[in-house]
């Protein structure tokens, strides 16, 4: 999973900074939708073959522990933690409003 996510951000990144505004953030947050619409089709396409590992993964994907025993959520509970640690710590610069009004109006 490591390797595939460094190659979607390589991908995403050499997409996103190609034309006559290399690399503006605008540009990147399209490649990323883009990417993102390619490999959700891909992982639909799978889901084809295999309908029951396609539930558990989408399961998974959208964030739900529901039917999972106690043992596992003990497992993921210092992961969840960390994650909502650096979340509130990180929340302020990501601001929307940080790119500005001409962004905006875009």
């Amino acid at each position: 999973a490591l390797l595939g996510a460094a190659v979607a951000v390589v991908v995403v990144y050499l997409l996103g900074g190609r034309g006559a505004g290399r690399g503006t953030p605008e540009g990147l947050v399209l490649a990323g939708v883009a990417v993102t619409a390619v490999l959700g089709a891909v992982v639909s396409g799978l889901g084809v073959l295999d309908a029951d590992a396609y539930g558990t993964l989408r399961m998974w994907s959208v964030g739900t522990l529901a039917g999972r025993e106690l043992p596992v959520l003990w497992e993921v509970l210092p992961f969840l933690l960390v994650g909502a640690v650096l979340a509130l710590a990180v929340a302020p610069a990501l601001n929307a409003f940080a790119l500005g009004d001409e962004a905006g109006r875009a």
